[in-house]
């Protein structure tokens, strides 16, 4: 069972995806994200006799678009490298389809339905697909299926599964990932091809989120399982172990998220994608060489690959994977009216986060971690002199004085502040673990999140010690404060009550008992509500039939109405104005396709 979460302010495919280590996108972990998340490809080798491993070279990489429908998801490429199996999302159904990459003949294996696919593998032999699916109602909870690759009767193989799986090298075994949110972990298992004789062989600390539950990869000489492990803020590991459970050893570790490794041939190496930390964190792929965990980048282009999805033929002469291209505007709407939509030129930038900034200003934050201030009609937009390497999580102060925003230098990560010109930087924190910063609506304090107490803290704007902020429950990274400062709201979990496990609790600003809480509403992610500018009611950025609207909760818990009506695409961030009479969004438009990149002839 899989516990989604979604940072404040960035785009991602479902609004429901988690925080990334040490960002508001997930730290654009998640939303590209909220948004916006989702994109891996590889690298490719040419390879003597007996197949043995001769060099990887990006000159030697040559990408092929298999699909030009821009709804393509979750990708699975056939062991004889001629055939691709894939998602096809459309008006907020999704099925799966088979496509022969030479002549580009697609058949539908399964037909539309409102549900979610996912976990995509198809057999050593070529025979079978394995797909795991869940309902649009509850996709915390997937099933794993078998069917034959060129379409016909499904059957169900296991119960709680949270990836695609991996073959054993003689296709009698498979390998997954389950995670437990309970016990924050992560359970490698193996089972039988059919299902049967399932045995969790690790359990591992670990966070559990959609996009921190990766499919492990079964060694070529079946003795070795690797698998992903995230365990905080820049702690991602690559684990190895074997396939009874022992020999257990952590043999990678990056700042920056890792996804799907993939084994070379010959067992000398992974091909991994990595997103990669600077400036706008796309992911490309890299080999880290096994056991040495020597390290070589394979692809270096504009691209933004998959994390999840990765597909490697027996030989690895060609790769498969999802290329996301997301494209954004920013809007203006007076009272929240889409039929009087002005947009404001960006200059076709995706914009990961914008905010009123004082009574008279706004301020957003590009993809690529320009932050810009402008005039409250979007007019004389200016930069802001802080785009550097290592910053990111902007946010404003509601007096219009100060912005605050994390930053990584070497391991660490300290929350900052500098004045609204971006002059005068002042390091409000020394504890190398900290990101999520938000500011009160008087500019006098920063509640930022430390990843090694996992927990919310405190701080004055002009520094000094830090103290733990008593609040109950917290389930993420995020808040909210009140237009006034007296209150903040914030996502919950309560392990003690299984059926509500998840909510929204609104809490004194200064910490104490909780003042009200309600159920978490579908499609909101773990991203918070914001409070309306009189602090009367609520706005909700929610995912409802293929596109991203803002809608009204009138009251904590109480009846919603919806606000925008934009027909398509995704909600990055939004704020209103001081005074309620605008409301700006931040959206993005998304375009997936399945790419192939293979080794140059």
């Amino acid at each position: 069972m899989t516990e989604t979460q979604n940072s404040s302010g960035k785009i991602d495919e479902s609004s429901n995806a988690p925080p990334r280590s040490g960002g508001r996108w997930g730290s654009y972990r998640v939303l590209i994200l909220a948004i916006i998340v989702v994109a891996a490809v590889a690298g490719v080798a040419y390879y003597k006799s007996l197949g043995a491993l001769r060099g990887l070279s990006v000159q030697d990489l040559r990408v092929e678009r298999v699909t030009q429908n821009g709804k393509a998801a979750t990708v699975a490429l056939s062991p004889d490298g001629k055939s691709i199996a894939y998602v096809l999302r459309d008006s907020g159904m999704q099925s799966v389809a088979l496509r022969e990459i030479a002549t580009g003949k697609e058949s539908r294996l399964t037909e539309p339905q409102p549900i979610m696919y996912s976990g995509l593998s198809i057999s050593p032999d070529g025979g079978s697909l394995y797909y795991t699916v869940s309902s649009k109602e509850n996709q915390l909870f997937s099933y794993l299926y078998r069917m034959p690759i060129q379409g016909g009767s499904s059957e169900k193989l296991v119960e709680d599964i949270d990836t695609a799986v991996s073959f054993s090298p003689d296709a009698k075994r498979i390998a997954f990932v389950r995670g437990v949110p309970d016990k924050k972990e992560n359970d490698l298992v193996v089972a039988n091809a059919d299902g049967s004789d399932l045995k969790v062989i690790v359990k591992r600390p670990g966070q559990v989120y959609v996009g921190s539950l990766i499919a492990p990869a079964w060694s070529p000489d079946g003795n070795t399982i690797v698998f992903s492990n995230y365990q905080g803020t820049h702690k991602r590991f690559l684990i190895a172990v074997s396939p009874d459970g022992s020999g257990l050893r952590e043999f990678y570790k990056s700042r920056d998220d890792i996804g799907r490794p993939q084994w070379l041939p010959d067992g000398s190496a992974l091909l991994v994608p990595v997103r990669e930390s600077a400036p706008a964190e796309r992911v490309q792929i890299w080999k880290v060489d096994f056991p040495s965990a020597r390290t070589n980048k394979v692809t270096s282009d504009p691209r933004d690959y998959s994390m999840l999805w990765l597909g490697v033929d027996r030989e690895a002469k060609a790769l498969a994977s999802v290329e996301t291209i997301i494209t954004g505007d920013l809007s203006i709407l007076p009272a929240g009216d889409s039929a009087n939509e002005r947009q404001v030129d960006t200059g076709g930038a995706l914009l990961v986060y914008v905010s009123s900034f004082g009574k008279d200003k706004i301020l957003y934050e590009t993809r690529d971690g320009r932050v810009f201030t402008a005039d409250a009609d979007g007019a004389n937009a200016k930069q802001v002199a802080i785009a550097e390497p290592g910053v990111r999580e902007v946010s404003t102060c509601g007096d219009g004085k100060h912005i605050v925003f994390a930053k990584s230098s070497g391991d660490a990560v300290d929350i900052w502040r500098v004045d609204a010109d971006g002059s005068n930087a002042i390091q409000l924190t020394q504890e190398k673990s900290s990101s999520g910063p938000t500011c009160s609506p008087d500019g006098r304090t920063v509640l930022y999140w430390n990843d090694e107490a996992h927990n919310l803290f405190r701080v004055s704007i002009e520094g000094g010690s830090s103290t733990k902020a008593n609040f109950t429950n917290v389930s993420s990274p995020y808040l909210r404060f009140s237009p006034d400062g007296k209150f903040v709201i914030y996502n919950s979990e309560n392990p003690e009550q299984p059926k509500d496990k998840y909510g929204v609790v609104i809490a004194p600003a200064n910490g104490g008992a909780v003042t009200m809480s309600f159920p978490m509403v579908q499609g909101m992610g773990m991203t918070p509500p914001q409070w309306s500018p009189d602090g009367h009611a609520l706005y909700l950025n929610l995912m409802r039939q293929g596109a991203a609207n803002i809608w009204k909760m009138d009251s904590p818990g109480g009846s919603m109405t919806q606000v925008t009506n934009f027909p398509s695409g995704l909600i990055a961030s939004y704020a209103w104005s001081p005074d309620g009479k605008m409301l700006y969004v931040a959206r993005g438009t998304k375009s997936n396709d399945v790419v192939l990149l293979r080794a140059a002839r």
